[in-house]
């Protein structure tokens, strides 16, 4: 017997791993699209990023991808690792405006922060010990945010989910986790604020509505 469909609920198979929204978290583009897919990764990065979560210049995994990363994709041999990234290499491209980023970062090593934002100053005080004004992290590789997707993409859709929802990944050195900051003292608009000014100063994003994707962000959790 065929398993029942929704009347408002189709499938579409023209934009098969082209990306959606799952439990709150933008789920991004797989296909070989250079811009808006994993076309300009290297064999390399995407071999790294699914055998430990991360890629340099790409970020860390946070939310469903971290769990798949942090409970099952780690453990694969480097044989399997591979033909995935041989299969992700296959998909024809396919472009998702919602994904596409344009990112800028400053030169690496740079410490300094404009201070003339609200953003800026809270940004100083609440995130720059563990991501470092430069967002090349402090420790470890997987504070680095200089070059992730979810800073811009889909007006900083995962950003928020982290500021809101935090994330934790199981990693081969243990839990590297991004605490989230909902009860600890900011406000919506602090949270927006942080989020505008992580979009604006590592991204050519141009975020809009943050307070209110804050607020959207919590009620889906």
């Amino acid at each position: 017997m065929p398993y029942p469909t929704h009347p408002h609920l189709r499938l579409d198979s023209s934009r098969a791993l082209g990306g959606n929204i799952i439990n709150g978290w933008r789920a991004y583009n797989l296909t070989s699209d250079r811009q808006s897919g994993l076309g300009a990764w290297s064999d390399a990065e995407l071999a790294q990023y699914l055998s430990t979560g991360h890629a340099d210049g790409h970020g860390t995994a946070t939310g469903d991808m971290a769990d798949v990363v942090g409970h099952s994709l780690r453990y694969l041999s480097a044989p399997d690792i591979h033909a995935m990234v041989v299969y992700l290499r296959s998909i024809p491209p396919l472009h998702t405006a919602e994904d596409a980023l344009e990112r800028t970062t400053p030169p690496a090593g740079d410490a300094a922060l404009p201070q003339n934002t609200r953003g800026a100053r809270l940004y100083a005080s609440t995130c720059a010990g563990c991501h470092m004004a430069d967002g090349t992290g402090r420790q470890s590789s997987f504070a680095t945010i200089t070059g992730a997707r979810s800073l811009g993409a889909d007006n900083g859709r995962n950003l928020v989910q982290v500021l809101v929802q935090g994330s934790g990944m199981q990693t081969a050195t243990g839990v590297q986790i991004m605490p989230h900051f909902v009860g600890g003292g900011l406000s919506d608009r602090d949270l927006a604020d942080i989020a505008s000014f992580v979009m604006t100063h590592f991204t050519t994003a141009t975020p809009h509505n943050m307070e209110q994707a804050v607020q959207d962000a919590k009620r889906a959790n």
